[in-house]
C-alpha cells in the first residue's frame, strides 16, 4: 500500500467498527450468523456459508496454498520477519504493541461493565475507540510489510472467496448473490462495497468461528 492507501484502508476500519459498536442487536445478528448493511440505498447482508459453500472454500484454499507453495519467490512470514530485522525493522515488536493495547482494552471492557455514570461511560467507550484506533494503525502497517507473505496471502484470497460467496443484495424481497463469479468479484471497481463486507466477513469468522 502507498501511503494514501493506508489511511482510506485505516478509515473504513474504523467506520466499520464504529457501525459495528453502534449496532444493539450485533449479537443477535452474530448469533443468526448473519449481518445485514445498507449502501447507497442498497440491502445487503454477509453470513455464514452453506455445508457446500464451505467444501468450495476448502477447495479453493488447498489449490491456492499448493499454488503459492508451487512459486518460489513466495516466503512464509518467519522468513520475512528475518529479512525485516535485517534491515532494522522488528514486525514481532509490533506484535507486542497489539497485545499490549488489547491488553488495554480488556480492562476497559471490564471497567465499562462496572460503570452506570453516563459521562463515566462515553469515557471509557472514547479511550477504547482511540486504543482500537492506534491497534489498527499498527496491524496495517504490519500487515503492509507481511502483505507478500504465504500465509498473509493465502488468507486474503481465502477470505476474499469467502466474501464472494456470501455476500447478497435484496431483490423482490430475496437475498441473491451479488457477483456471478469469483472473476468479477475480483474485477469489480465498487471498492466500498467489497471493503465493507470483507471486514464484516471478518467480524463474522472471527466471532462465530469458520
Amino acid at each position: 500500500m502507498d501511503e494514501k492507501e493506508k489511511i482510506e484502508a485505516h478509515k473504513e476500519f474504523i467506520k466499520t467498527l464504529e457501525e459495528l459498536e453502534g449496532m444493539e442487536d450485533i449479537g443477535k445478528m452474530i448469533k443468526d450468523n448473519k449481518i445485514e448493511f445498507d449502501l447507497d440505498n442498497i440491502k445487503y447482508q454477509v453470513r455464514q456459508p452453506t455445508f457446500e459453500e464451505q467444501k468450495e472454500l476448502e477447495t479453493f484454499r488447498r489449490h491456492k496454498y499448493v499454488e503459492f507453495m508451487s512459486d518460489s519467490s513466495m516466503m512464509f512470514q518467519k522468513q520475512w520477519i528475518e529479512k525485516y530485522k535485517a534491515k532494522g525493522i522488528d514486525v514481532d515488536e509490533m506484535e507486542n504493541q497489539i497485545r499490549k493495547k488489547q491488553n488495554e482494552i480488556n480492562k476497559l471492557f471490564i471497567k465499562l461493565a462496572q460503570s452506570s455514570e453516563k459521562e463515566r461511560v462515553e469515557e471509557l467507550k472514547s479511550e477504547i475507540l482511540a486504543l482500537r484506533s492506534e491497534m489498527a494503525s499498527i496491524n496495517i502497517e504490519k500487515a503492509d510489510l507481511l502483505s507478500f507473505s504465504i500465509e498473509d496471502q493465502l488468507m486474503i484470497a481465502v477470505n476474499s472467496y469467502y466474501t464472494y460467496l456470501v455476500l447478497e443484495k435484496l431483490e423482490n424481497n430475496k437475498y441473491i448473490r451479488v457477483f456471478k463469479s469469483f472473476d468479477e468479484f475480483s474485477k469489480s471497481t465498487n471498492t466500498k462495497l467489497i471493503n465493507r463486507a470483507f471486514n464484516y466477513v471478518n467480524s463474522i469468522i472471527y466471532s462465530v468461528g469458520v
